[in-house]
């Protein structure tokens, strides 16, 4: 049992390093960006006027695809991703020391160095006035603020609260982008995203290693997967791991969720895949 207990702690650190890095800035995975031309334009006009834009829309649709190719346009030390997480990351004390520790690493390190001097017990207001400073001193370069899954933050939360005011009083400081399914705060320019158009699907099809389909069954893929890259691409999955198109399109309009299509994969993944898979 001492063994054991030891594990589990040894497991905590190693998921909690992995899932929550203060000290280390995210990087969003390179996306392909397809049918969003518009709205990559907006945010990039919007952002470069130092505004705040917010990506919205539901789950799957492409939101973070699109926030990762705007912050593919900053130089990427200009950048600072945070991903929040519910109950490993979505602390006031979290968000500061991994900003801090951001722009210290640019240069201007007071809000750092304040928070090593408080042993990490941050002092909302005096960290805001530090960060405001230090952003202000990286001028004229300007430091984008992006911040993914915001539905995580609940407004019963004294820490969720926290961290929204503070998000609101950076939006004064320079560009800040937010990505969730919904607009929590108010905002100059709400981007809403919605499915791809028809147009759209045979590049993703393309893309997703499967050859054209007939003319008549696009519409009906539009329909049940409403567009969202992610659904098509499983619906890729499912044609080119050997399912007839037929019976997938059959499929889909039956299942509310995507735990179908999910198990029909699963059958065809090899036991090394499907390991992997499980340990992930």
């Amino acid at each position: 049992y001492r063994v054991r207990q030891r594990a589990v702690k040894a497991l905590a650190y190693a998921l909690y390093q992995a899932v929550s890095p203060p000290l280390r800035t995210e990087t969003p995975a390179p996306h392909f960006l397809l049918g969003r031309d518009l709205p990559y334009a907006q945010a990039l006009t919007a952002l470069q006027r130092n505004e705040t834009v917010y990506i919205a829309g539901p789950s799957g649709v492409g939101k973070t695809a699109l926030g990762a190719a705007i912050a593919g346009h900053w130089p990427a030390q200009h950048v600072f991703w945070y991903t929040l997480r519910r109950d490993f990351n979505d602390q006031t004390s979290s968000l500061l020391f991994a900003l801090g520790h951001c722009l210290r690493s640019l240069g201007a390190g007071n809000t750092w160095r304040q928070l090593v001097a408080d042993r990490g017990v941050a002092d909302v207001d005096r960290a805001l006035g530090l960060l405001r400073y230090d952003i202000e001193a990286l001028r004229p370069a300007a430091l984008l603020i992006c911040i993914d899954e915001m539905d995580v933050l609940q407004d019963d939360r004294l820490e969720h609260v926290q961290i929204m005011h503070l998000l609101e009083e950076l939006a004064l400081c320079g560009p800040l982008l937010l990505i969730g399914q919904r607009a929590l705060l108010p905002v100059e320019l709400t981007l809403r995203l919605d499915g791809l158009e028809a147009g759209a699907l045979d590049t993703l099809f393309r893309r997703s290693g499967v050859p054209p389909l007939q003319e008549e069954l696009y519409p009906r893929v539009l329909l049940y997967t409403r567009g969202y890259p992610v659904l098509v691409q499983l619906f890729a999955s499912l044609i080119r791991s050997g399912e007839e198109v037929e019976t997938a399109l059959q499929l889909l309009p039956k299942t509310p969720s995507i735990e179908a299509l999910f198990q029909r994969i699963w059958r065809r993944l090899e036991e090394g895949e499907r390991s992997l898979l499980m340990q992930l």
